[in-house]
């Protein structure tokens, strides 16, 4: 593929990612570490606003217009422990999808700045 070639293309684009999201939010959801965050949620609006976050991050089509990662996760009490887990199993998702070593690196890449933005809470007593 050329240098050119977007990573949400490369990864197989929106079918391919739409199955990762929800393989992503049953790994998570099977975490009693995580499960709690997601009580009293709407799943599958879950699912839809990772896809498009997702989508418009990995080069997909259309700009993300939902809210900032920081605004979405405020007040949530997410760690750095709990970022940690979920990004796991988002690495676990794509591996699972038969996504290739280097492209699982390279999302990785792209999500681990979001770190600051969704761990808000003290460092102390993780786990």
């Amino acid at each position: 593929m050329s240098d050119t070639t977007s990573i949400y293309e490369q990864i197989g684009g929106g079918p391919v990612l739409r199955s990762v999201v929800c393989d992503f939010y049953r790994l998570m959801l099977d975490d009693q570490r995580l499960a709690p965050f997601f009580a009293d949620s709407d799943l599958e609006r879950l699912e839809d606003r990772q896809l498009a976050f997702l989508t418009a991050a990995l080069g997909g089509p259309g700009p993300y217009v939902g809210p900032s990662m920081r605004q979405v996760h405020s007040g949530r009490h997410i760690r750095l422990v709990h970022f940690a887990l979920a990004t796991g199993y988002l690495a676990n998702a794509l591996g699972s999808a038969g996504i290739q070593l280097h492209l699982i690196g390279a999302v990785l890449h792209i999500i681990a700045p979001l770190a600051d933005d969704i761990a808000t809470e003290s460092l102390v007593n993780e786990a």
